[in-house]
């Protein structure tokens, strides 16, 4: 689940010491993100590309952000290779960057199931920001600490520091800093994981105030109010959904993803009409090129129901 639709403003230099931007800097990096959730890729690219030539670092980072978010929006795997050869390969100086460089490394080694080098890269990346007093790094590192700790969860006797992690993570996401969508994200994925969806809901609909037509907070906000039995509102914002990247990206994750989940909960509403409509989509070749990329949750829910041809 440490999925991540990936991202300190005005007092950078107090928050990140020795990562300190410059006013102008500060300025560009905001207009970097703003691009960005507003999916303006193409915009957002050549601010950072200005943003580098001052602040390599800097840039650098959000170079790699505007890929993977773009991965995460439209399902382009050629990102998450353009992503992987540039973090190999890109040489980061200050210490909090390159923290933040193996961090992105490790999450596109997992999507590209590279899991085990995946992992250790990660584990490095945290072992760096867990050396380091700010709260974005504290944050990072509670991503990181989050899913280990899960794995020991069921230890007898064992004491849980999982809800110490969310109210670290939910101060770093609403806190001043360029990171609050990686930390939103995170977090509404980990209350999801411990089933309080009405957090999760909280949590993307903070995401929708900043930028009320995010495709990816729209998606998840819908899957927050299906596990809440809020079905009707689920299937109108994943119909919505659906419409719009069947112009943006037809044959992305996304759009199956949509395309799945309305096949489901159109089952659960007991709608057999639409029901028969949205699984004849899966029965072709074009979902099979798709299906190693589909979330492995819902394909077992689908499987679990006989959804699928």
């Amino acid at each position: 689940m440490m999925k991540i639709a990936l991202i300190c403003l005005a007092a950078w230099a107090t928050l990140c010491p020795g990562a300190s931007l410059t006013q102008g800097q500060n300025d560009l990096a905001r207009r970097i993100l703003a691009s960005t959730l507003a999916t303006d890729y193409s915009l957002a690219s050549k601010q950072a590309d200005t943003l580098s030539a001052s602040k390599r670092d800097a840039g650098s980072f959000f170079r790699n952000m505007i890929l993977l978010s773009r991965f995460d929006d439209l399902g382009d795997t050629l990102d998450l290779l353009r992503s992987q050869a540039f973090l190999d390969t890109v040489k980061i100086g200050d210490p909090f960057w390159e923290n933040l460089r193996l961090f992105q490394l490790g999450y596109v080694k997992t999507e590209l199931k590279q899991t085990v080098s995946g992992v250790l890269t990660t584990r490095k990346a945290a072992k760096g920001f867990a050396t380091m007093g700010t709260l974005e790094a504290r944050a990072f590192y509670a991503i990181y600490d989050y899913y280990m700790q899960g794995t020991t969860a069921w230890v007898p006797f064992k004491t849980d520091n999982r809800p110490r992690l969310l109210q670290t993570l939910d101060s770093a996401a609403k806190g001043n800093n360029f990171f609050w969508p990686l930390f939103a994200t995170s977090l509404a994925w980990m209350h999801f994981d411990r089933k309080d969806y009405a957090a999760g809901l909280r949590i993307t609909e903070f995401a929708l105030v900043q930028y009320p037509r995010h495709p990816v907070y729209t998606q998840m906000k819908a899957d927050m109010l299906f596990r809440l039995g809020r079905t009707k509102e689920a299937i109108g914002i994943y119909e919505s959904s659906v419409a719009t990247y069947a112009k943006r990206a037809p044959n992305s994750v996304r759009w199956w993803s949509g395309a799945g989940n309305l096949l489901r909960m159109y089952s659960v509403m007991g709608d057999s009409v639409q029901v028969k409509k949205w699984k004849q989509c899966f029965s072709g070749p074009r979902f099979q090129k798709v299906r190693p990329w589909m979330p492995p949750s819902l394909m077992k829910a689908l499987e679990n129901q006989n959804l699928l041809p």
